[in-house]
């Protein structure tokens, strides 16, 4: 949670505490500005990494469990390719899909629907609500969570069998932040990366900097017209149904008014690394997360 703006409340927090007292600090990763962090806020700390026998001494490997995929796929048919995607490689199991924007998750996992248990998960949903929502995917009442990247900081689920990146991460540890969720405590899983033709050499890049080969599935046909997202949300920037609005767990159910795409959440500020505007290879800087 540093890494997208919080570290000013956690120094708040420790100018509180007393001088002399015990820090621990935890971390899925350990890169090197988690390594700066540590000298910052921590006295000759003692490094416990659980990681590196799994993943080697690096800052952007996957561990060996992990097989990746990508798929080239048009925007207006990206939507549409999910769903299969889903059925052949995640088999009934758990499955993680990220998006770049809250609208997109909202919408995504409204569309996925109508064939899938699925939820989405963001910033705008509120603290109680994305417990809820993660404590019935772990107890298996719903199988896929649509996720932005700061509602999956710190998500810790057992037994996910796929992530799939609906669209480019901004830089290439996010990619490994978000694929990490699967192959877990040595466990197999998958990933799968949805990019554009323009985005080509971006996926390369990421190959090059993970150490890792994807295999690249063929190209599933859409028709034009055939999006889910067709008749859901309405022009790009307006707001997707309610804000008061329920989601997992509330009695309201499933009626369409428990989304809402107002707010933003923390991760669009910067963190005094490289970052790819809206995602590797696009032209939109303009995200909402």
């Amino acid at each position: 949670m540093l890494q997208v703006g919080f570290a000013e409340d956690v120094e708040i927090i420790l100018e509180r505490l007393p001088e002399k007292r015990q820090s621990m600090m935890f971390s899925a990763t350990i890169p090197s500005w988690i390594r700066s962090l540590t000298k910052k806020y921590l006295n000759d700390p003692l490094t416990i990494d659980l990681m590196s026998s799994l993943v080697g001494d690096s800052d952007q490997k996957l561990a060996d469990g992990i097989t990746t995929y990508s798929i080239m796929a048009d925007s207006y048919g990206r939507a549409s390719i999910i769903g299969p995607l889903v059925t052949e490689h995640a088999k009934g199991g758990k499955c993680i899909v990220f998006t770049q924007t809250k609208r997109d998750a909202d919408r995504l996992s409204y569309g996925l629907a109508r064939t899938f248990k699925c939820e989405p998960l963001h910033g705008d949903i509120s603290q109680s609500q994305r417990e809820r929502t993660l404590a019935g995917f772990r107890d298996g009442h719903f199988n896929i969570p649509v996720a932005t990247d700061v509602a999956a900081r710190g998500l810790g689920v057992p037994n996910v069998d796929l992530v799939i990146h609906y669209e480019l991460p901004n830089n290439t540890e996010t990619f490994v932040h978000r694929t990490g969720r699967t192959g877990r405590a040595g466990k197999k899983g998958s990933a799968i990366l949805i990019y554009s033709q323009d985005q080509s050499r971006a996926v390369k890049i990421i190959e090059r900097e993970v150490g890792s080969r994807f295999t690249e599935f063929p190209s599933i046909a859409v028709e034009r017209g055939g999006s889910m997202f067709e008749g859901i949300g309405g022009r790009s920037g307006s707001s997707f149904g309610s804000p008061s609005g329920g989601g997992y767990g509330c009695t309201s159910g499933r009626s369409g008014n428990r989304y809402s795409s107002g707010g933003s959440d923390r991760s669009s500020q910067s963190s005094g690394r490289i970052r790819f505007g809206g995602g590797f290879g696009s032209n939109d800087g303009k995200r909402s997360y």
